[in-house]
């Protein structure tokens, strides 16, 4: 799994990359809105589920890598401008997607603030 690190005085989009595939065909997930939690955990075991305080309100990014779109859940991270504001360790990037009957809740990448 990848990892990313970012400076505490830092203020970023962090993204994660998300792939909603149904029956073997990508869709779109840009039509549902997307939360994103950066729960802080320590080098071994598990992180801890987020709680409904933890989640954040996320947007989306679009690319393309000449075949298929790319999609990215983000979210502005660091003191500045609105950011989520996390103090310096490790955490795990989690992802929400609200869809009209399921709401998937998933483990991303790490997110180092330094």
């Amino acid at each position: 799994m990848a990892s990313l690190t970012q400076m505490s005085v830092s203020t970023l989009m962090v993204q994660q990359e998300i792939d909603l595939t149904v029956l073997g065909i990508q869709g779109d997930p840009t039509v549902y809105p997307v939360e994103m939690a950066f729960m802080l955990y320590p080098n071994y075991g598990d992180p801890p589920n987020p709680g409904n305080s933890d989640w954040h309100t996320a947007s989306w990014e679009t690319d393309s890598n000449g075949l298929l779109p790319v999609y990215w859940a983000q979210s502005l991270v660091g003191p500045d401008n609105g950011g989520t504001v996390l103090a310096a360790g490790r955490y795990k990037i989690a992802v929400k997607v609200t869809t009209g009957t399921e709401v998937p809740a998933l483990w991303g990448w790490d997110l180092v603030i330094t």
